[in-house]
Protein backbone atom coordinates (compact mmCIF):
# COMPACT_ATOMS: atom_id res chain seq x y z
CA UNK A 1 0.00 0.00 0.00
CA UNK A 2 0.90 3.38 -0.21
CA UNK A 3 0.12 7.17 0.26
CA UNK A 4 -1.57 9.57 -2.17
CA UNK A 5 -2.61 13.00 -1.23
CA UNK A 6 -3.72 11.44 2.67
CA UNK A 7 -5.69 8.60 1.26
CA UNK A 8 -4.21 4.77 1.48
CA UNK A 9 -4.62 3.00 -1.72
CA UNK A 10 -4.21 -0.65 -2.21
CA UNK A 11 -0.91 -1.77 -4.00
CA UNK A 12 -2.89 -4.04 -5.89
CA UNK A 13 -5.17 -0.96 -7.32
CA UNK A 14 -3.43 0.62 -10.49
CA UNK A 15 -3.17 4.43 -9.36
CA UNK A 16 -5.24 6.94 -11.85
CA UNK A 17 -4.02 8.74 -14.84
CA UNK A 18 -5.45 11.81 -15.90
CA UNK A 19 -3.94 13.82 -18.34
CA UNK A 20 -2.74 17.44 -17.20
CA UNK A 21 -5.82 18.99 -18.58
CA UNK A 22 -9.55 17.88 -20.10
CA UNK A 23 -9.40 18.92 -23.56
CA UNK A 24 -5.48 18.11 -24.37
CA UNK A 25 -4.74 17.06 -28.07
CA UNK A 26 -4.90 13.41 -28.30
CA UNK A 27 -1.65 11.79 -27.47
CA UNK A 28 -1.69 9.40 -30.20
CA UNK A 29 -1.86 11.94 -33.20
CA UNK A 30 1.29 12.42 -35.00
CA UNK A 31 1.72 16.39 -33.34
CA UNK A 32 4.52 17.59 -31.17
CA UNK A 33 3.11 20.29 -29.06
CA UNK A 34 3.48 22.06 -25.81
CA UNK A 35 0.66 21.35 -22.79
CA UNK A 36 -2.10 23.49 -23.89
CA UNK A 37 -3.31 26.57 -21.16
CA UNK A 38 -6.08 24.93 -19.08
CA UNK A 39 -9.81 25.84 -20.74
CA UNK A 40 -8.16 25.96 -24.20
CA UNK A 41 -9.92 23.80 -26.99
CA UNK A 42 -7.98 22.28 -29.47
CA UNK A 43 -9.12 24.58 -32.37
CA UNK A 44 -7.86 27.79 -30.53
CA UNK A 45 -4.46 26.02 -30.15
CA UNK A 46 -4.32 25.19 -34.32
CA UNK A 47 -5.30 28.60 -34.95
CA UNK A 48 -2.88 30.41 -32.75
CA UNK A 49 -0.32 28.12 -33.89
CA UNK A 50 -1.17 28.10 -37.37
CA UNK A 51 -0.92 32.68 -36.99
CA UNK A 52 2.31 32.12 -35.32
CA UNK A 53 4.15 29.77 -38.13
CA UNK A 54 2.95 32.38 -40.80
CA UNK A 55 4.67 35.05 -38.78
CA UNK A 56 7.53 33.76 -38.39
CA UNK A 57 7.33 32.44 -41.97
CA UNK A 58 6.87 36.54 -43.10
CA UNK A 59 9.32 37.50 -40.85
CA UNK A 60 11.56 35.32 -42.74
CA UNK A 61 10.70 36.52 -45.68
CA UNK A 62 11.26 39.99 -44.65
CA UNK A 63 14.73 39.31 -44.03
CA UNK A 64 15.67 37.50 -46.99
CA UNK A 65 14.01 40.77 -48.43
CA UNK A 66 16.68 43.36 -46.74
CA UNK A 67 19.75 40.83 -47.83
CA UNK A 68 18.98 42.29 -51.39
CA UNK A 69 22.12 43.61 -52.42
CA UNK A 70 20.49 47.23 -53.27
CA UNK A 71 18.64 46.91 -49.83
CA UNK A 72 21.67 46.22 -47.70
CA UNK A 73 23.35 49.34 -49.64
CA UNK A 74 20.98 51.49 -48.47
CA UNK A 75 21.27 50.04 -45.59
CA UNK A 76 25.20 50.61 -44.90
CA UNK A 77 24.08 53.92 -45.63
CA UNK A 78 22.00 54.78 -42.96
CA UNK A 79 24.46 53.23 -40.49
CA UNK A 80 27.05 55.30 -41.36
CA UNK A 81 24.52 58.48 -40.95
CA UNK A 82 24.33 57.23 -37.23
CA UNK A 83 27.48 56.30 -36.81
CA UNK A 84 27.97 60.43 -37.66
CA UNK A 85 25.26 61.28 -34.67
CA UNK A 86 27.61 58.99 -32.50
CA UNK A 87 30.81 61.34 -33.52
CA UNK A 88 28.89 64.36 -33.26
CA UNK A 89 27.43 63.57 -29.55
CA UNK A 90 31.03 63.04 -28.74
CA UNK A 91 31.68 66.29 -30.27
CA UNK A 92 28.78 68.39 -28.47
CA UNK A 93 30.40 67.67 -25.44
CA UNK A 94 33.56 69.13 -26.13
CA UNK A 95 31.46 72.34 -27.67
CA UNK A 96 29.62 72.40 -24.02
CA UNK A 97 32.92 72.46 -21.99
CA UNK A 98 34.08 75.05 -24.72
CA UNK A 99 31.72 77.19 -24.90
CA UNK A 100 29.91 77.21 -21.76
CA UNK A 101 30.41 80.94 -20.56
CA UNK A 102 30.67 82.29 -23.93
CA UNK A 103 26.64 82.39 -25.50
CA UNK A 104 27.41 84.20 -28.87
CA UNK A 105 30.04 81.34 -29.67
CA UNK A 106 28.16 78.46 -28.62
CA UNK A 107 25.35 79.69 -30.53
CA UNK A 108 27.58 79.87 -34.12
CA UNK A 109 29.49 76.68 -32.83
CA UNK A 110 25.33 74.73 -32.47
CA UNK A 111 24.26 76.96 -35.71
CA UNK A 112 26.79 74.44 -37.66
CA UNK A 113 25.72 71.00 -35.38
CA UNK A 114 22.10 71.96 -36.75
CA UNK A 115 23.35 72.31 -40.53
CA UNK A 116 25.22 68.80 -39.98
CA UNK A 117 21.92 67.37 -38.12
CA UNK A 118 20.02 68.73 -41.80
CA UNK A 119 22.31 67.00 -43.62
CA UNK A 120 22.51 63.59 -41.82
CA UNK A 121 18.53 63.95 -41.64
CA UNK A 122 18.29 64.44 -45.53
CA UNK A 123 21.21 61.11 -46.33
CA UNK A 124 19.31 59.08 -43.36
CA UNK A 125 15.88 60.03 -46.54
CA UNK A 126 17.77 59.70 -49.37
CA UNK A 127 18.49 56.04 -47.80
CA UNK A 128 14.87 55.30 -46.56
CA UNK A 129 13.18 56.48 -49.73
CA UNK A 130 15.47 54.19 -51.73
CA UNK A 131 14.87 50.89 -49.87
CA UNK A 132 10.79 52.22 -49.97
CA UNK A 133 10.99 51.81 -53.50
CA UNK A 134 12.00 48.88 -53.78
CA UNK A 135 10.44 47.39 -51.28
CA UNK A 136 7.84 46.04 -54.41
CA UNK A 137 10.45 44.66 -56.86
CA UNK A 138 12.96 43.34 -53.61
CA UNK A 139 10.17 41.28 -52.42
CA UNK A 140 8.77 39.71 -55.75
CA UNK A 141 11.70 38.51 -55.73
CA UNK A 142 11.03 36.27 -52.79
CA UNK A 143 7.28 36.14 -53.01
CA UNK A 144 6.08 36.89 -56.55
CA UNK A 145 3.13 38.57 -56.80
CA UNK A 146 -0.22 37.60 -58.66
CA UNK A 147 0.49 36.87 -62.67
CA UNK A 148 -2.11 39.34 -64.21
CA UNK A 149 -4.63 38.56 -66.69
CA UNK A 150 -2.97 38.13 -70.06
CA UNK A 151 -3.17 41.00 -72.52
CA UNK A 152 -2.90 40.75 -75.97
CA UNK A 153 0.12 42.94 -77.30
CA UNK A 154 -1.29 45.38 -80.19
CA UNK A 155 -1.06 44.48 -83.96
CA UNK A 156 -1.17 40.41 -82.41
CA UNK A 157 -5.19 40.43 -83.31
CA UNK A 158 -6.40 37.80 -84.91
CA UNK A 159 -9.99 37.42 -87.41
CA UNK A 160 -13.23 36.21 -85.72
CA UNK A 161 -13.01 33.04 -88.60
CA UNK A 162 -9.06 32.30 -87.44
CA UNK A 163 -10.19 32.61 -83.63
CA UNK A 164 -13.26 30.48 -84.21
CA UNK A 165 -11.03 27.90 -85.94
CA UNK A 166 -8.41 27.99 -82.94
CA UNK A 167 -10.84 27.32 -80.32
CA UNK A 168 -12.26 24.25 -82.07
CA UNK A 169 -8.43 22.96 -81.90
CA UNK A 170 -7.78 23.70 -78.51
CA UNK A 171 -10.83 22.23 -77.51
CA UNK A 172 -9.99 19.47 -79.55
CA UNK A 173 -6.16 19.10 -78.03
CA UNK A 174 -7.80 20.04 -74.26
CA UNK A 175 -10.39 16.75 -74.61
CA UNK A 176 -7.24 14.60 -75.67
CA UNK A 177 -4.75 15.87 -73.16
CA UNK A 178 -7.79 15.58 -69.85
CA UNK A 179 -6.90 12.20 -70.25
CA UNK A 180 -3.80 12.28 -69.73
CA UNK A 181 -4.22 14.73 -66.98
CA UNK A 182 -5.90 12.75 -65.59
CA UNK A 183 -3.22 9.71 -65.24
CA UNK A 184 -0.67 11.84 -63.66
CA UNK A 185 -2.65 13.58 -61.11
CA UNK A 186 -1.56 11.33 -58.54
CA UNK A 187 2.14 11.16 -59.41
CA UNK A 188 2.15 15.56 -59.73
CA UNK A 189 0.49 15.58 -56.32
CA UNK A 190 2.97 16.52 -54.00
CA UNK A 191 4.31 13.84 -51.52
CA UNK A 192 3.92 14.33 -47.53
CA UNK A 193 7.45 14.93 -46.98
CA UNK A 194 7.52 17.89 -49.81
CA UNK A 195 7.31 21.48 -48.21
CA UNK A 196 4.29 23.07 -47.93
CA UNK A 197 3.51 26.00 -49.90
CA UNK A 198 3.88 29.07 -47.82
CA UNK A 199 0.75 31.28 -47.00
CA UNK A 200 2.90 34.74 -46.97
CA UNK A 201 1.07 36.74 -50.22
CA UNK A 202 3.14 39.39 -52.08
CA UNK A 203 1.29 42.48 -50.97
CA UNK A 204 1.74 41.03 -47.06
CA UNK A 205 4.92 40.93 -47.61
CA UNK A 206 5.41 44.25 -48.91
CA UNK A 207 3.76 45.90 -46.26
CA UNK A 208 5.82 44.10 -43.88
CA UNK A 209 8.83 45.52 -45.42
CA UNK A 210 7.91 49.07 -45.47
CA UNK A 211 6.76 48.94 -41.74
CA UNK A 212 10.18 47.79 -41.16
CA UNK A 213 11.74 50.81 -43.15
CA UNK A 214 9.14 52.79 -41.41
CA UNK A 215 10.14 51.73 -37.96
CA UNK A 216 13.84 52.36 -38.27
CA UNK A 217 13.15 56.15 -39.78
CA UNK A 218 10.97 56.77 -36.57
CA UNK A 219 13.86 55.20 -34.87
CA UNK A 220 16.57 57.39 -36.07
CA UNK A 221 13.99 60.23 -35.56
CA UNK A 222 13.95 59.31 -32.06
CA UNK A 223 17.57 59.64 -32.06
CA UNK A 224 17.39 62.64 -33.45
CA UNK A 225 15.24 64.35 -30.70
CA UNK A 226 17.61 63.23 -27.87
CA UNK A 227 20.37 64.95 -29.17
CA UNK A 228 18.26 68.44 -29.70
CA UNK A 229 17.12 67.44 -26.47
CA UNK A 230 20.44 67.31 -24.62
CA UNK A 231 21.57 70.70 -27.32
CA UNK A 232 18.37 72.25 -25.80
CA UNK A 233 18.94 71.14 -21.87
CA UNK A 234 22.71 71.35 -21.62
CA UNK A 235 23.37 74.01 -23.96
CA UNK A 236 21.09 76.20 -25.68
CA UNK A 237 18.95 77.47 -22.40
CA UNK A 238 22.20 78.23 -20.86
CA UNK A 239 23.56 79.87 -23.42
CA UNK A 240 19.88 82.36 -23.88
CA UNK A 241 20.13 82.92 -19.77
CA UNK A 242 23.41 84.42 -20.37
CA UNK A 243 22.60 85.91 -23.14
CA UNK A 244 19.70 87.48 -21.62
CA UNK A 245 22.35 88.97 -18.89
CA UNK A 246 24.80 90.48 -20.73
CA UNK A 247 24.00 93.99 -22.31
CA UNK A 248 22.20 94.04 -25.83
CA UNK A 249 24.03 93.28 -28.61
CA UNK A 250 23.04 93.55 -32.22
CA UNK A 251 25.97 90.72 -33.39
CA UNK A 252 25.08 87.99 -31.19
CA UNK A 253 21.24 88.94 -31.88
CA UNK A 254 21.69 87.85 -35.43
CA UNK A 255 24.02 84.55 -34.67
CA UNK A 256 21.19 83.23 -32.75
CA UNK A 257 18.47 84.17 -35.01
CA UNK A 258 20.78 82.21 -38.15
CA UNK A 259 21.06 79.57 -34.79
CA UNK A 260 17.31 79.34 -34.21
CA UNK A 261 16.53 79.73 -38.27
CA UNK A 262 18.56 76.34 -39.10
CA UNK A 263 16.83 75.01 -36.03
CA UNK A 264 13.82 75.48 -37.31
CA UNK A 265 14.51 74.51 -40.64
CA UNK A 266 16.04 71.20 -39.10
CA UNK A 267 12.27 70.17 -36.92
CA UNK A 268 10.52 71.47 -39.78
CA UNK A 269 12.01 68.55 -42.01
CA UNK A 270 12.36 65.54 -38.92
CA UNK A 271 8.62 66.77 -39.26
CA UNK A 272 8.13 66.04 -43.12
CA UNK A 273 10.21 63.04 -42.70
CA UNK A 274 7.66 61.16 -40.53
CA UNK A 275 4.53 62.29 -42.65
CA UNK A 276 6.00 60.53 -45.49
CA UNK A 277 7.31 57.61 -43.69
CA UNK A 278 3.45 57.08 -42.55
CA UNK A 279 1.93 57.78 -45.77
CA UNK A 280 4.63 55.53 -47.78
CA UNK A 281 3.56 52.50 -45.17
CA UNK A 282 0.01 53.30 -45.75
CA UNK A 283 -0.02 52.83 -48.85
CA UNK A 284 -0.15 49.02 -48.31
CA UNK A 285 -3.06 49.14 -45.74
CA UNK A 286 -0.26 48.55 -42.66
CA UNK A 287 -0.22 50.92 -40.19
CA UNK A 288 2.99 52.36 -38.55
CA UNK A 289 3.19 52.62 -34.91
CA UNK A 290 4.43 55.69 -33.99
CA UNK A 291 6.82 55.07 -30.79
CA UNK A 292 9.69 58.24 -31.60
Amino acid sequence: MYIDQGFIISAYQPRRTKPAFEDAPNPAANVTMAPLARGMSNEKYFALKKADDHQKELQAKVGKVFDNEQMKAHTERKNRVRAKLEKLMEHLKILRKLFSGNPKEMARALTQVFKDLKAALKEFKEATKGQMDLSVSASAAIVPPPADTAVTPPGTETKEGEAEADKADAETEATADSAEAATETTSAAPTATEEPKGTVTHEELVGAVRREIGQDGLKFLKELKGILSYIEEKMLQPARLQKASQKPDKDMDKVFEAMDKELKELLKEMKDMERDLKQGVAETGTVLDITA
